[in-house]
């Protein structure tokens, strides 16, 4: 896991940014997700093809926390956006652009334990998906994967 790259899984999984918080779906489960503060930060950073590496040196720019703590930390949300098929191994390699962290904020921010608030109430009505599932009988239709 330290070495590699990952990416949001797309198409299946969408996401939007409001402040400092992303809400992610994944269109294949009907399940979506809050990210805020620390766990928002480290989600844009994974956007940014970033190694496990040049996420923790921006995070510990960014953050006052112990720096092995920021990693563990960072280690279980990678852990538990795998599992919920949130993002996957990137193949391509990091943004070369991005080699360097990028110059330390005057003022570090307050860590927060990065949390990933996981909802299941709208998975009905996700999973009918009536933007993309259109044939000749009209939608909202069913996706035929839908569980």
């Amino acid at each position: 896991m330290n070495a590699q790259h990952y990416r949001a899984n797309r198409p299946d999984v969408i996401d939007e940014q409001f402040d400092d918080e992303y809400v992610l779906v994944n269109l294949r489960t009907g399940t979506y997700y809050g990210l805020s503060h620390t766990a928002a930060e480290m989600w844009d950073l994974l956007n940014q093809s970033l190694s496990r590496a040049q996420i923790l040196e921006r995070m510990q720019l960014l953050y006052d926390a112990n720096p092995a703590r920021i990693a563990a930390d960072f280690d279980d949300m990678l852990t538990e956006l795998l599992q919920e098929q949130l993002v996957v191994p990137e193949t391509g390699g990091s943004n070369p652009a991005s080699d360097l962290p990028g110059a330390a904020p005057s003022v570090r921010r307050e860590y927060l334990v990065p949390h990933i608030e996981k909802y299941t109430d709208m998975q009905a009505l996700l999973l009918l998906d009536p933007i993309h599932q259109v044939d000749a009988s009209g939608w909202p239709a069913t996706r035929a994967d839908a569980r």
